[in-house]
Protein backbone atom coordinates (compact mmCIF):
# COMPACT_ATOMS: atom_id res chain seq x y z
CA UNK A 1 0.00 0.00 0.00
CA UNK A 2 1.39 3.60 -0.96
CA UNK A 3 2.18 5.59 1.73
CA UNK A 4 -0.76 7.89 0.17
CA UNK A 5 -3.50 5.50 0.52
CA UNK A 6 -2.27 4.68 4.17
CA UNK A 7 -2.75 8.56 5.05
CA UNK A 8 -6.34 8.20 3.07
CA UNK A 9 -7.14 5.35 5.27
CA UNK A 10 -5.66 7.09 8.91
CA UNK A 11 -7.90 9.99 8.43
CA UNK A 12 -11.09 8.49 7.22
CA UNK A 13 -13.21 8.54 10.30
CA UNK A 14 -14.96 10.75 11.85
CA UNK A 15 -15.37 12.96 8.72
CA UNK A 16 -16.07 12.93 5.07
CA UNK A 17 -13.19 14.66 3.73
CA UNK A 18 -12.33 11.88 2.10
CA UNK A 19 -14.99 10.71 -0.17
CA UNK A 20 -15.43 7.09 -1.55
CA UNK A 21 -16.36 8.22 -5.61
CA UNK A 22 -17.36 4.72 -7.49
CA UNK A 23 -15.81 1.57 -7.33
CA UNK A 24 -13.54 0.34 -10.45
CA UNK A 25 -15.06 -2.70 -12.72
CA UNK A 26 -13.86 -5.75 -10.15
CA UNK A 27 -15.31 -3.98 -6.70
CA UNK A 28 -12.28 -4.45 -5.52
CA UNK A 29 -11.35 -0.95 -5.33
CA UNK A 30 -12.30 2.40 -4.42
CA UNK A 31 -11.62 5.77 -5.92
CA UNK A 32 -11.77 8.32 -3.10
CA UNK A 33 -11.40 12.23 -3.64
CA UNK A 34 -10.65 15.31 -1.39
CA UNK A 35 -13.47 16.95 -0.76
CA UNK A 36 -14.43 19.94 1.82
CA UNK A 37 -18.17 20.32 3.18
CA UNK A 38 -18.40 23.63 0.40
CA UNK A 39 -17.71 20.63 -2.34
CA UNK A 40 -20.68 18.43 -1.15
CA UNK A 41 -23.21 21.40 -1.00
CA UNK A 42 -21.94 22.29 -4.63
CA UNK A 43 -22.17 19.31 -6.18
CA UNK A 44 -25.37 18.45 -7.63
CA UNK A 45 -24.37 15.04 -8.62
CA UNK A 46 -21.35 13.17 -6.74
CA UNK A 47 -20.39 11.60 -10.13
CA UNK A 48 -18.13 13.62 -12.84
CA UNK A 49 -19.91 16.71 -13.13
CA UNK A 50 -18.95 17.00 -8.82
CA UNK A 51 -15.44 17.15 -9.36
CA UNK A 52 -12.96 19.76 -9.47
CA UNK A 53 -9.78 19.35 -11.36
CA UNK A 54 -7.53 19.92 -8.48
CA UNK A 55 -9.30 17.48 -5.94
CA UNK A 56 -6.89 14.99 -4.99
CA UNK A 57 -7.53 11.46 -6.19
CA UNK A 58 -6.14 7.92 -4.46
CA UNK A 59 -7.03 4.33 -5.03
CA UNK A 60 -7.60 2.12 -2.11
CA UNK A 61 -8.72 -1.94 -1.72
CA UNK A 62 -12.03 -1.60 -0.51
CA UNK A 63 -10.91 -4.68 1.98
CA UNK A 64 -9.00 -1.98 3.43
CA UNK A 65 -11.88 0.28 4.01
CA UNK A 66 -13.90 -2.81 5.51
CA UNK A 67 -10.67 -3.45 7.92
CA UNK A 68 -10.24 0.55 9.07
CA UNK A 69 -14.12 0.89 9.68
CA UNK A 70 -15.19 0.50 13.58
CA UNK A 71 -17.68 -2.02 13.84
CA UNK A 72 -19.59 0.32 16.02
CA UNK A 73 -19.34 3.33 13.05
CA UNK A 74 -21.87 5.62 12.76
CA UNK A 75 -24.70 4.19 9.97
CA UNK A 76 -27.76 6.81 10.75
CA UNK A 77 -27.37 8.20 7.05
CA UNK A 78 -31.14 9.68 5.97
CA UNK A 79 -32.04 8.86 3.04
CA UNK A 80 -34.27 10.10 -0.48
CA UNK A 81 -35.54 7.48 -2.77
CA UNK A 82 -37.55 9.32 -5.73
CA UNK A 83 -39.34 8.06 -9.34
CA UNK A 84 -37.12 10.53 -11.45
CA UNK A 85 -37.23 13.56 -12.57
CA UNK A 86 -39.76 14.97 -9.88
CA UNK A 87 -37.67 17.78 -8.20
CA UNK A 88 -35.69 15.64 -5.66
CA UNK A 89 -32.61 17.49 -6.70
CA UNK A 90 -34.18 20.53 -5.50
CA UNK A 91 -35.39 19.17 -2.38
CA UNK A 92 -32.42 17.78 -1.30
CA UNK A 93 -30.48 21.10 -2.20
CA UNK A 94 -33.01 22.72 -0.22
CA UNK A 95 -32.44 20.60 2.81
CA UNK A 96 -28.74 20.71 2.66
CA UNK A 97 -29.00 24.41 3.30
CA UNK A 98 -30.57 23.35 7.33
CA UNK A 99 -28.03 23.23 10.03
CA UNK A 100 -27.71 19.27 10.85
CA UNK A 101 -27.87 17.82 7.06
CA UNK A 102 -25.09 16.98 5.30
CA UNK A 103 -26.61 16.35 1.62
CA UNK A 104 -25.11 14.05 -0.64
CA UNK A 105 -27.03 14.10 -4.04
CA UNK A 106 -26.38 10.10 -6.18
CA UNK A 107 -23.15 9.17 -5.19
CA UNK A 108 -21.97 6.83 -7.74
CA UNK A 109 -20.60 4.49 -5.46
CA UNK A 110 -23.94 3.01 -4.87
CA UNK A 111 -24.59 2.69 -8.60
CA UNK A 112 -22.43 -0.78 -8.60
CA UNK A 113 -25.15 -2.23 -5.88
CA UNK A 114 -27.48 -3.68 -8.61
CA UNK A 115 -24.63 -5.59 -10.48
CA UNK A 116 -23.37 -7.04 -7.82
CA UNK A 117 -24.12 -10.51 -6.80
CA UNK A 118 -25.76 -11.08 -3.44
CA UNK A 119 -22.84 -12.07 -1.19
CA UNK A 120 -21.15 -9.17 -2.30
CA UNK A 121 -23.62 -6.64 -1.56
CA UNK A 122 -24.26 -8.10 1.96
CA UNK A 123 -20.51 -7.93 2.75
CA UNK A 124 -20.30 -4.12 1.31
CA UNK A 125 -23.54 -2.64 1.88
CA UNK A 126 -22.76 -2.29 5.98
CA UNK A 127 -19.31 -0.63 5.19
CA UNK A 128 -20.67 1.76 2.23
CA UNK A 129 -23.40 2.97 4.63
CA UNK A 130 -20.83 3.85 7.30
CA UNK A 131 -18.94 5.41 5.05
CA UNK A 132 -22.19 7.50 3.65
CA UNK A 133 -23.13 8.17 7.08
CA UNK A 134 -20.00 10.21 8.31
CA UNK A 135 -20.21 13.46 9.23
CA UNK A 136 -18.44 17.04 9.32
CA UNK A 137 -19.96 17.51 13.02
CA UNK A 138 -21.11 14.86 15.63
CA UNK A 139 -24.51 16.83 15.32
CA UNK A 140 -24.62 16.80 11.74
CA UNK A 141 -26.35 13.50 9.68
CA UNK A 142 -25.37 12.85 6.08
CA UNK A 143 -28.70 13.07 3.55
CA UNK A 144 -28.21 10.67 0.39
CA UNK A 145 -30.46 11.16 -2.39
CA UNK A 146 -30.21 8.24 -4.48
CA UNK A 147 -30.52 7.26 -7.83
CA UNK A 148 -34.07 6.39 -9.08
CA UNK A 149 -33.39 2.37 -9.53
CA UNK A 150 -31.70 2.26 -6.37
CA UNK A 151 -35.38 2.31 -4.72
CA UNK A 152 -35.37 -1.45 -5.22
CA UNK A 153 -32.75 -1.56 -2.25
CA UNK A 154 -34.64 1.13 0.08
CA UNK A 155 -34.91 -1.06 3.00
CA UNK A 156 -31.48 -2.17 2.81
CA UNK A 157 -29.73 1.14 2.34
CA UNK A 158 -31.46 2.63 5.06
CA UNK A 159 -30.79 -0.16 7.20
CA UNK A 160 -32.28 -1.43 10.80
CA UNK A 161 -34.95 1.08 12.70
CA UNK A 162 -31.68 0.73 15.35
CA UNK A 163 -29.46 2.54 13.04
CA UNK A 164 -31.74 5.86 12.86
CA UNK A 165 -32.22 6.16 9.21
CA UNK A 166 -35.20 7.89 7.83
CA UNK A 167 -36.37 7.32 4.59
CA UNK A 168 -38.34 10.43 2.22
CA UNK A 169 -40.26 8.85 -0.77
CA UNK A 170 -40.80 11.76 -3.58
CA UNK A 171 -43.05 10.94 -6.43
CA UNK A 172 -46.11 12.70 -8.66
CA UNK A 173 -49.43 11.47 -9.54
CA UNK A 174 -49.36 9.29 -13.23
CA UNK A 175 -51.23 11.46 -15.49
CA UNK A 176 -48.76 14.39 -14.40
CA UNK A 177 -45.61 12.59 -14.27
CA UNK A 178 -46.75 11.29 -17.73
CA UNK A 179 -47.70 14.53 -19.04
CA UNK A 180 -44.51 16.42 -18.00
CA UNK A 181 -42.25 13.27 -19.01
CA UNK A 182 -43.82 13.64 -22.63
CA UNK A 183 -42.85 17.54 -22.48
CA UNK A 184 -39.19 16.59 -22.08
CA UNK A 185 -36.93 14.39 -25.29
CA UNK A 186 -37.89 10.79 -24.43
CA UNK A 187 -34.36 9.58 -25.09
CA UNK A 188 -33.46 8.20 -21.50
CA UNK A 189 -37.16 7.08 -20.90
CA UNK A 190 -36.88 4.92 -24.08
CA UNK A 191 -33.41 3.54 -23.59
CA UNK A 192 -34.10 2.50 -20.25
CA UNK A 193 -36.95 0.43 -21.42
CA UNK A 194 -36.31 -2.78 -21.03
CA UNK A 195 -34.64 -2.26 -17.98
CA UNK A 196 -37.57 -0.82 -16.39
CA UNK A 197 -40.02 -3.64 -17.76
CA UNK A 198 -37.58 -6.75 -16.28
CA UNK A 199 -37.54 -4.65 -13.27
CA UNK A 200 -41.22 -4.18 -12.98
CA UNK A 201 -42.22 -7.38 -14.14
CA UNK A 202 -40.98 -8.84 -11.07
CA UNK A 203 -43.60 -7.17 -9.09
CA UNK A 204 -46.52 -7.99 -12.21
CA UNK A 205 -44.96 -11.06 -13.95
CA UNK A 206 -48.86 -10.74 -16.04
CA UNK A 207 -47.70 -7.16 -18.04
CA UNK A 208 -47.06 -7.56 -21.40
CA UNK A 209 -43.82 -5.94 -22.90
CA UNK A 210 -45.30 -4.63 -26.24
CA UNK A 211 -48.20 -2.86 -24.23
CA UNK A 212 -45.40 -1.09 -22.00
CA UNK A 213 -43.28 0.16 -25.05
CA UNK A 214 -46.53 0.97 -27.41
CA UNK A 215 -46.19 4.47 -27.59
CA UNK A 216 -44.57 7.51 -25.62
CA UNK A 217 -47.04 7.79 -22.86
CA UNK A 218 -47.41 4.04 -22.56
CA UNK A 219 -43.18 4.19 -21.64
CA UNK A 220 -43.78 7.01 -19.45
CA UNK A 221 -46.35 5.07 -17.62
CA UNK A 222 -43.98 2.49 -17.00
CA UNK A 223 -41.69 4.43 -15.83
CA UNK A 224 -43.85 5.51 -13.41
CA UNK A 225 -45.26 1.93 -12.46
CA UNK A 226 -41.72 0.41 -11.90
CA UNK A 227 -40.37 3.65 -9.59
CA UNK A 228 -43.80 3.88 -7.98
CA UNK A 229 -44.00 -0.01 -6.61
CA UNK A 230 -40.69 0.14 -6.40
CA UNK A 231 -41.30 2.99 -3.52
CA UNK A 232 -43.73 0.87 -2.44
CA UNK A 233 -41.95 -2.16 -1.52
CA UNK A 234 -38.72 -0.32 -0.21
CA UNK A 235 -41.56 1.87 2.41
CA UNK A 236 -42.71 -1.65 3.49
CA UNK A 237 -39.31 -2.81 4.29
CA UNK A 238 -38.29 0.55 6.20
CA UNK A 239 -41.24 0.36 8.06
CA UNK A 240 -43.95 3.11 7.95
CA UNK A 241 -43.04 5.23 11.18
CA UNK A 242 -39.99 6.29 9.29
CA UNK A 243 -40.68 6.91 5.97
CA UNK A 244 -42.79 9.83 4.44
CA UNK A 245 -44.00 10.53 1.24
CA UNK A 246 -43.94 13.87 -0.58
CA UNK A 247 -45.81 14.84 -3.96
CA UNK A 248 -43.55 17.13 -6.23
CA UNK A 249 -46.76 19.34 -7.11
CA UNK A 250 -48.10 19.68 -3.73
CA UNK A 251 -44.33 20.91 -2.49
CA UNK A 252 -44.20 23.81 -5.24
CA UNK A 253 -47.72 24.53 -3.78
CA UNK A 254 -46.77 25.30 -0.37
CA UNK A 255 -43.03 24.90 -0.01
CA UNK A 256 -42.37 26.10 3.00
CA UNK A 257 -44.93 24.29 4.77
CA UNK A 258 -43.80 21.26 3.04
CA UNK A 259 -40.33 21.68 4.21
CA UNK A 260 -41.39 21.91 7.46
CA UNK A 261 -42.98 18.62 7.44
CA UNK A 262 -39.62 17.17 5.86
CA UNK A 263 -37.42 18.61 8.42
CA UNK A 264 -40.11 17.26 11.57
CA UNK A 265 -39.64 14.03 9.49
CA UNK A 266 -35.90 13.91 9.72
CA UNK A 267 -35.83 15.23 13.60
CA UNK A 268 -34.94 18.82 12.73
CA UNK A 269 -35.46 22.08 13.72
CA UNK A 270 -36.22 24.52 11.06
CA UNK A 271 -36.99 27.67 11.91
CA UNK A 272 -39.68 28.88 9.13
CA UNK A 273 -38.29 32.50 8.67
CA UNK A 274 -35.36 30.60 7.96
CA UNK A 275 -37.06 27.76 4.87
CA UNK A 276 -39.10 31.11 3.66
CA UNK A 277 -36.03 32.80 2.99
CA UNK A 278 -34.43 29.30 1.27
CA UNK A 279 -37.69 29.27 -0.61
CA UNK A 280 -37.12 32.77 -1.58
CA UNK A 281 -34.07 32.25 -2.34
CA UNK A 282 -31.67 31.51 -5.82
CA UNK A 283 -32.44 27.72 -5.59
CA UNK A 284 -36.05 27.96 -6.52
CA UNK A 285 -35.29 29.94 -9.42
CA UNK A 286 -32.85 27.96 -11.04
CA UNK A 287 -32.71 24.25 -12.67
CA UNK A 288 -31.23 22.35 -9.85
CA UNK A 289 -29.52 19.98 -11.65
CA UNK A 290 -27.80 22.74 -14.04
CA UNK A 291 -28.00 25.55 -11.96
CA UNK A 292 -28.06 27.86 -14.84
CA UNK A 293 -31.53 27.52 -16.76
CA UNK A 294 -34.40 29.54 -15.09
CA UNK A 295 -37.20 26.99 -13.39
CA UNK A 296 -40.69 28.72 -13.00
CA UNK A 297 -42.96 26.72 -11.05
CA UNK A 298 -46.25 27.97 -12.53
CA UNK A 299 -44.64 27.48 -16.41
CA UNK A 300 -43.90 24.16 -15.39
CA UNK A 301 -47.31 23.75 -14.36
CA UNK A 302 -48.89 25.40 -17.71
CA UNK A 303 -46.69 23.21 -19.66
CA UNK A 304 -47.95 20.02 -18.12
CA UNK A 305 -51.50 21.06 -18.47
CA UNK A 306 -50.87 21.72 -21.76
CA UNK A 307 -49.43 18.26 -22.88
CA UNK A 308 -52.28 17.03 -20.86
CA UNK A 309 -54.35 18.71 -23.26
CA UNK A 310 -52.53 17.89 -26.52
CA UNK A 311 -51.74 14.57 -25.95
CA UNK A 312 -55.11 13.17 -23.42
CA UNK A 313 -56.13 10.15 -25.55
CA UNK A 314 -52.94 8.75 -25.39
CA UNK A 315 -52.26 9.70 -21.64
CA UNK A 316 -56.01 8.46 -21.10
CA UNK A 317 -54.95 5.16 -22.76
CA UNK A 318 -51.31 4.87 -21.29
CA UNK A 319 -52.98 5.70 -17.62
CA UNK A 320 -56.04 2.47 -18.77
CA UNK A 321 -52.92 0.58 -19.04
CA UNK A 322 -52.06 1.63 -15.92
CA UNK A 323 -55.17 0.84 -13.81
CA UNK A 324 -55.08 -2.93 -15.52
CA UNK A 325 -51.43 -3.51 -14.40
CA UNK A 326 -52.56 -2.35 -11.18
CA UNK A 327 -55.29 -5.03 -11.21
CA UNK A 328 -52.99 -7.59 -11.37
CA UNK A 329 -49.49 -6.29 -9.09
CA UNK A 330 -50.39 -5.30 -5.34
CA UNK A 331 -47.26 -2.38 -5.26
CA UNK A 332 -48.66 -0.63 -8.34
CA UNK A 333 -52.12 -0.70 -6.71
CA UNK A 334 -51.06 0.60 -3.63
CA UNK A 335 -48.90 3.49 -5.30
CA UNK A 336 -51.96 4.45 -7.56
CA UNK A 337 -54.05 4.62 -4.15
CA UNK A 338 -51.78 6.97 -2.68
CA UNK A 339 -52.14 9.21 -4.88
CA UNK A 340 -55.76 9.53 -4.53
CA UNK A 341 -56.95 12.62 -2.93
Amino acid sequence: MTETAGRVLASLYPNPSWFPQAFDSTFEWVRMLEFTEQDYRAAAFLDQRGLRPEMEIVVVPFSSLAEITPAGARRDAQWIFHIGHVGSTLVSKLLGELTGLLALREPVLLRALPAMSQDERGERLPIIRALLSRSFAPDQRALIKATSFLSELGGALAGPASDGGKALMIRMKPERFIASRLDTPMIEPRARIPERIARLTKRAPAIDPAEARRDDAHIAAAAWATEASALEEAAAAIGPSRVMFLDFDRFLDAPVDQLQQVASHFDLEADRDRLQTLVDGPMMARHAKTGADRFDPAARNARIEQQCAMRATEISASMRWLEHVAKHAPLVGQALNRTMP
